[in-house]
């Protein structure tokens, strides 16, 4: 990465490297047996340079080819599209909680043992179909610029997914398992499956018309991801969002608060982001080829 930053502000302004690494495993079980395992792996390193006041791209899956791969950035500079922004020199970040070096450990046998063990809790206490399956997902990212910026983080998760389906479909009551690392289902959290299914299987004629509804904490995802997706700087930039025009105007009700915080960690782990200090005053002596 170092190398290919070094060329790319020789041949620009200034320069970015992303790289990102991601691997996984994936456990299924349907109708209490095991269907399948899955393993993935991929790496990916993306360029962007600002040359004149425009901003070229390029991304590639093998980096055999510096030199090919800055060519591709430079000749995307045709496209025309302005920066309008600039590279920052980040040192100092917060400190964040999201990885389990454990979870490097965990082999695919455990975690299949794990879905049987929830399989042979629930099949015998219910007559619909249990299908579990589970997934471990690790990834890394590392961020250098031309300003002197050179951060990296590490993520990991370890993530449990059991259902009862109802007779005759595919309908389902289910409820994720998620930590940063390998932990057993506990009882209380099958028990509360079981326990909503068997209540959801008598049926109701009610009026129809306008009353109270209550949901459970899970299904507030999906009210929050419309949510995220209206307010998504991507959809706002393509102008396809609903609220783009209406900053600083009430479009919720005022009963109803919303704030994000990317520091909120619920669960306890180790490792985060961190960041390499780079030379005195923040800047790599990287100079543009005349």
């Amino acid at each position: 990465m170092e190398r290919l930053l070094e060329m790319a502000g020789q041949a620009a302004d200034s320069a970015e490297v992303y790289a990102l690494e991601e691997a996984g495993d994936s456990v299924s079980f349907e109708n209490g047996r095991l269907k399948e395992i899955e393993s993935q792996s991929q790496a990916g390193m993306s360029l962007r340079i600002i040359r004149d006041g425009h901003l070229g791209f390029a991304y590639t899956k093998n980096l055999i080819d510096r030199k090919g791969f800055l060519q591709n950035a430079l000749d995307s500079l045709k496209g025309g599209v302005e920066a309008g922004f600039e590279f920052p020199c980040t040192r100092h970040v917060p400190s964040l909680d999201t990885y389990d070096p454990s979870i490097e450990n965990l082999a695919n046998g455990a975690i299949v043992e794990e879905c049987q063990r929830v399989c042979e809790v629930l099949t015998p206490r219910t007559r619909g179909q249990i299908n579990v399956s589970a997934v471990r997902r690790t990834g890394r990212v590392r961020i250098l610029n031309s300003k002197g910026t050179d951060v990296s983080t590490a993520s990991s998760v370890y993530a449990l997914h059991a259902s009862i389906l109802f007779p005759n479909s595919y309908a389902s009551i289910h409820r994720p398992w998620v930590h940063k690392g390998f932990k057993r289902v506990p009882d209380a959290h099958l028990q509360f499956i079981l326990e909503t299914y068997e209540a959801s299987l008598k049926e109701i004629q009610i009026q129809g018309g306008r009353m109270k509804v209550l949901f459970l904490p899970e299904a507030l995802y999906a009210l929050l991801w419309r949510v995220q997706s209206v307010t998504n700087g991507r959809n706002i930039y393509q102008k396809v969002s609903p609220v783009m025009d209406r900053l600083n105007e009430k479009i919720f009700d005022e009963r109803l608060t919303l704030y994000d915080d990317p520091l909120n960690d619920p669960f306890r782990g180790q490792g985060g982001l961190t960041t390499k200090e780079p030379p005195a005053g923040c800047s790599r002596s990287l100079k543009r080829a005349s």
